[in-house]
């Protein structure tokens, strides 16, 4: 399960994330309590859509339903985003922020590591969604030098500054996609350093 590649495929939040969210959006639909959750494909998670003008904060299953079969594509590549029938229209008009404390990567060792942005208290991961379907997917990247040792995809962050950008105005949205993420702190997780070498 996971479309272009198995990747970002669960995440965390917690009620600090959930209020700084809030502090973000005008308008807040999703009900959360305050502990620290790990997120899943398939789940109902909170996603930052334009809603009457409004960022709003809502509840969205993650991952597109495959007409054909029973699994989601929980990812988009940025690369095809915009030829790809599934994702092209979306990319247009209906893009989205999943917002994030961090999420997880396991190396090749199976090692479960947890990444965090340096600058933010927030990670604000790219995404696209169906709203018929209320469904999300996040759009993934190459790895930048955080990731490189460990996968070669990650999430497409977006900047907090430019989440106007990101959400309302389409003459950036191929910029966007070929942006090189900011470097993440590693939380946890033991990475050997022959990785890196």
């Amino acid at each position: 399960k996971g479309g272009d590649e198995v990747m970002c495929g669960r995440y965390y939040f917690d009620g600090e994330t959930y209020t700084l969210i809030k502090s973000i959006v005008q308008d807040n639909q999703y009900e959360y309590d305050e502990g620290e959750r790990d997120f899943f494909p398939s789940q109902d998670i909170p996603v930052i859509i334009v809603k009457n003008e409004h960022l709003t904060l809502v509840p969205l299953k993650w991952g597109y339903t495959m007409k054909q079969n029973s699994s989601l594509v929980i990812n988009a590549r940025c690369e095809t985003l915009l030829e790809k029938r599934m994702f092209a229209a979306d990319a247009k008009t209906h893009r989205c922020i999943v917002p994030a404390k961090g999420f997880y990567e396991w190396d090749s060792h199976k090692n479960k590591i947890s990444f965090e942005p340096k600058q933010h208290a927030i990670l604000l991961m790219a995404g696209i969604y169906r709203e018929t379907q209320n469904e999300v997917t996040i759009i993934t990247t190459k790895a930048n030098q955080t990731m490189q040792g460990i996968h070669s995809r990650m999430p497409l962050v977006i900047p907090q500054s430019d989440l106007h950008k990101w959400l309302y105005d389409n003459q950036y949205l191929e910029s966007f996609l070929s942006l090189v993420p900011d470097e993440l702190n590693i939380i946890s997780g033991q990475i050997q350093q022959s990785l890196f070498d």
